[in-house]
């Protein structure tokens, strides 16, 4: 993949990504504005229910988070990287575009089709599951796929990830009567899905640890993938505002490790 073709899609995603969060947030204020939702503080502390009782309203804004998420990396990428040959952010691409679907979820409950069966009930959870199965497959090809050896495949390699997680969300069942309380249509075979994203999950810090013990070079992109890791999942997982206010922190720190530390490698090699 040229230069001039990563930024592109890279320029391209920021664009798509930000016209949609600024279309969800206004979605999402006028719903307030309109039709207000109040918090639940029925345990009688405040404190309490926003520390451990579950707030739909925590969901929402993970979503809308990892939305503002894609804006912000999307553009940081096109800048920090436009003039850098890195095959590791080509596949970050890919992981930035599992955050987007993921962010679907988000129409659910402010469409209110949670309870009815409708194809948009089937869309999102095809999306919620192909999200699931790219995010840590990206990453994955981040740490084993950049090498200088994969450098001609790289657009081979996204394409085949892609594919593989389109055709996994495509065959594996949905039940629509059955909604998460993160807003996820419960999928058939869930616990194979999260068994597969956890092994994915450690096969890549551990095959990032080694490889960078191999080449002697710095652990803090292995410390930022692990840390944004973690994030993804928490993220994902938001029931509470703790945990969404604790996701966030360590997308963002281990964003920032991360990319950082491929761009001064590459800078300076």
């Amino acid at each position: 993949m040229t230069l001039k073709t990563r930024n592109r899609l890279n320029f391209t995603l920021f664009i798509v990504s930000l016209v949609i969060f600024l279309g969800n947030l206004l979605f999402f204020v006028l719903t307030m504005i309109n039709d207000p939702w109040h918090l639940d503080f029925s345990s009688g502390s405040l404190v309490k229910s926003l520390l451990v009782v579950y707030q739909p309203m925590a969901v929402i804004f993970g979503l809308l988070f990892l939305n503002l998420y894609v804006v912000g990396v999307s553009r940081a990428m096109t800048n920090a990287f436009a003039k850098t040959q890195c095959s590791e952010i080509s596949f970050f691409f890919c992981f930035l575009i599992a955050l987007l679907a993921e962010s679907s979820r988000f129409y659910i409950p402010m469409l209110s089709v949670q309870n009815t069966f409708s194809e948009l009930l089937i869309f999102i959870g095809n999306f919620s599951i192909f999200a699931r199965i790219l995010a840590p497959l990206s990453l994955l090809s981040a740490a084993i796929l950049s090498g200088p050896s994969q450098k001609q495949h790289i657009e081979r390699n996204m394409l085949l990830i892609i594919i593989v997680s389109m055709v996994i969300a495509m065959i594996l069942p949905l039940n629509t009567g059955v909604i998460e309380r993160d807003f996820r249509v419960h999928a058939g075979f869930d616990s194979i899905i999260v068994a597969f994203e956890a092994l994915i999950d450690i096969l890549s810090v551990i095959s990032l640890f080694i490889l960078n013990l191999m080449e002697s070079n710095s652990q803090k992109t292995t410390l930022g993938m692990a840390f944004i890791i973690a994030g993804y999942v928490l993220a994902i997982n938001s029931l509470f505002f703790p945990v969404c206010v604790l996701s966030a922190v360590f997308l963002i720190l281990g964003t920032i490790f991360y990319l950082k530390d491929l761009h001064d490698r590459n800078l300076y090699s």
